[in-house]
């Protein structure tokens, strides 16, 4: 059994906000964003899939912008992701139990964690300055959750859509 992971950075958000950083919200532009790419998942998605997003203001709200475009077994929102690291995330990718499971974060968490899962040295080097707003790394592994682990996975694609 194969497992189809899709680590998402949020899309385009303001820059300030009086709630904190937790509480920035998307832009006109990073809703529309974030729309587009839920439009060009459909392609990459295998049901079923959970989606883990961070607690994050921006993150519920690309989440609300790529799910008209969706249909998503199960959706959790999790507090740890908005301060995660690398083994934070894959320790979420273990515990799943559907055949795709996204994750809907910050940076630099979503480039580390895309450049230690891919196998292919070369392909993870795309990975070292980060990824844009509105990106997601696709990747598929030849394992069960479980079994992930560091350069376990293939990079099957990057999605990207930019703010109009």
């Amino acid at each position: 059994m194969g497992t189809r992971i899709v680590l998402i950075r949020h899309a385009t958000a303001e820059r300030y906000s009086d709630s904190g950083d937790h509480g920035r919200a998307l832009t006109t532009g990073g809703k529309e964003q974030a729309a587009a790419l839920g439009r060009l998942l459909g392609d990459y998605l295998v049901d079923p899939v959970t989606v883990y997003v961070s607690s994050a203001l921006r993150t519920r709200q690309t989440l609300a912008a790529i799910q008209p475009s969706q249909s998503f077994a199960d959706v959790v929102e999790d507090r740890k992701i908005y301060q995660a690291w690398m083994d934070d995330l894959i320790e979420i990718i273990r515990l799943s139990e559907t055949a795709t499971t996204v994750i809907i974060g910050h940076e630099p968490t979503i480039s580390a964690t895309a450049a230690q899962l891919v196998a292919n040295e070369a392909q993870a080097q795309i990975f070292n300055h980060g990824v844009p707003t509105a990106t997601a790394v696709v990747l598929d592994c030849d394992l069960t959750p479980s079994e992930i682990n560091y350069g376990s996975c293939q990079l099957v694609q990057v999605l990207h859509t930019t703010v109009p």
